[in-house]
């Protein structure tokens, strides 16, 4: 399966034939980011402000919300291989033009197990766009 998103806060699932086989709305805003859990059940997403949410992809429910700090946009959403934390990099909105007034990006990660934080990198000089 694939997964896409987009500025209209919808996630669509679509089949190996390219077929859309799921569509559901899980932002009032832009989905930046979107990732599949390594057991192809759960979608993680990020959206524009610095929203992080996991979802059932069967029945489109809501598991679990996480935050950015300062409310950054969320760009991008990873799940470690073994599946126990999700995380998620962003920054100001491609929207911010005036240097004088940038955020800096970052990082945070999660455990799934307990929902804590366990790493927070922030202070980045620029949005986080991508992480593995």
């Amino acid at each position: 399966k694939l997964a896409t998103a987009g500025f209209d806060g919808r996630v669509r699932i679509w089949n190996e034939r390219g077929e859309r086989i799921g569509e559901f709305r899980c932002s009032e805003w832009g989905v930046l980011g979107v990732a599949w859990h390594p057991d192809g059940r759960r979608l993680a997403t990020g959206d524009a402000l610095g929203r992080v949410y996991i979802f059932d992809a069967e029945t489109c429910r809501e598991l679990a919300t996480f935050h950015l700090p300062t409310r950054l946009a969320c760009y991008r959403v990873a799940f470690r291989p073994d599946g126990r934390q999700l995380a998620a990099g962003g920054g100001d909105g491609p929207w911010e033009v005036s240097e004088t007034h940038r955020r800096p990006g970052a990082v945070c990660v999660w455990d799934l197990e307990t929902s804590r934080e366990v790493l927070k990198i922030d202070g980045l000089s620029q949005a986080v766009l991508g992480l593995a």
